[in-house]
């Protein structure tokens, strides 16, 4: 079996030494080395002797984002960048998603537990070996054209959903960020609330909502645990949680638990989400799974197809990493398979039509 060559860089020695020693533990993982030095890690990378790059962007003597640029200049090689300061204010992590780096990570140690970060950069890892980085950038650039040219919103129309308890929830993770800035770009009517689960770190999703919320007409926000979602409005699950849609005597409410508290160390959100949601809603749930690394989501599209509703799967040839949608079809629950800039305007067709 082939190991996954990784390289870690950043300017704390001893927090570099532990996830080496921590990684290495994961027999599919080779910690090939440790930099503090951007020279020697651009030479390491340059050689071709690594397979992803572990980057620190809250190094104190060097611009963590212009050096992510920079390396995205010089090589293929996927990027997955780790911050011990993530707050739901700061950008500096969605910013570097936006720059080319394929995931991102809690660095372990202070408010972030060892084990359980440990894990969270085990499984991105996996993912981000399995990027087509040359297609990743494509999609970058050609998403950031677009909204360099994007004109104000014009106010989104006012259409009614098929169904007052209808549902739109989406799982993705790998290359996510891309993929629902593309989406979203083609929702242009007030639509049923949208659920979405997207295996990023805490804090980020916070600022990640707060982003995608000045670039379309319509709602973006954290989901908080007791809200009643309204229509038209996205809800991102807050980091390391698990989100759930649930009926009570007020109608619809979000309910938020923390991923580990609810026993899902291994990252099944999606599933758990679409479960809730095909519980909730049957027949008017709809579920969409976009590029992602693993399995998580299958299952719960597999509720949601039994309980009537209609399931859709972002196609391989626009997928950063096909294994989520791609498992999902697998097991034979796919409404539909297509390409990402296809799928909002189908959303819109099955949420106002039926």
């Amino acid at each position: 079996m082939k190991k996954i060559r990784v390289l870690i860089m950043g300017d704390s020695s001893v927090v570099c030494s532990m996830l080496s020693r921590e990684l290495s533990a994961y027999r599919e993982i080779s910690a090939e080395g440790i930099s503090c030095n951007p020279y020697s890690a651009r030479d390491k990378i340059k050689e071709d002797e690594i397979d992803v790059l572990l980057l620190d962007i809250d190094m104190r003597n060097m611009n963590g984002l212009a050096l992510l640029k920079s390396i995205t200049k010089l090589t293929l090689v996927p990027v997955i960048v780790m911050s011990s300061l993530i707050t739901s204010g700061d950008q500096t992590v969605v910013q570097a998603l936006e720059l080319g780096a394929v995931d991102a990570a809690c660095k372990p140690g202070g408010p972030f537990p060892v084990k359980e970060t440990v894990g969270d950069l085990y499984r991105k890892i996996q993912g981000a070996s399995a990027v087509s980085v040359w297609k990743f950038y494509k999609t970058a650039h050609r998403l950031n054209d677009f909204f360099r040219n994007k004109k104000n919103a014009e106010p989104v129309k006012l259409l009614n959903p098929a169904a007052d308890n209808s549902f739109v929830v989406i799982g993705t993770s790998t290359g996510g960020v891309l993929a629902l800035e593309e989406l979203f770009s083609g929702f242009s009517s007030v639509f049923p609330p949208v659920f979405v689960v997207t295996h990023m770190p805490p804090g980020v999703t916070a600022s990640l909502a707060g982003r995608l919320d000045r670039l379309y007409a319509f709602h973006v926000k954290e989901a908080q645990d007791g809200e009643n979602p309204v229509k038209g409005t996205v809800y991102l699950s807050p980091g390391w949680s698990t989100m759930l849609v649930d009926r009570s005597d007020t109608g619809t409410v979000i309910r938020i638990k923390n991923r580990y508290a609810a026993g899902n160390n291994e990252c099944h959100t999606a599933d758990m989400l679409f479960m809730s949601a095909a519980e909730s809603a049957g027949k008017n749930c709809i579920a969409v799974l976009l590029t992602g690394t693993g399995v998580d989501g299958a299952a719960g599209m597999k509720a949601v197809h039994d309980a009537g509703g209609w399931t859709i799967v972002q196609d391989k040839r626009t997928c950063i990493v096909y294994d989520m949608p791609g498992t999902a079809v697998t097991l034979g629950v796919v409404s539909e398979i297509l390409p990402i800039n296809e799928i909002a305007e189908r959303i819109e067709k099955k949420t106002t039509s039926g």
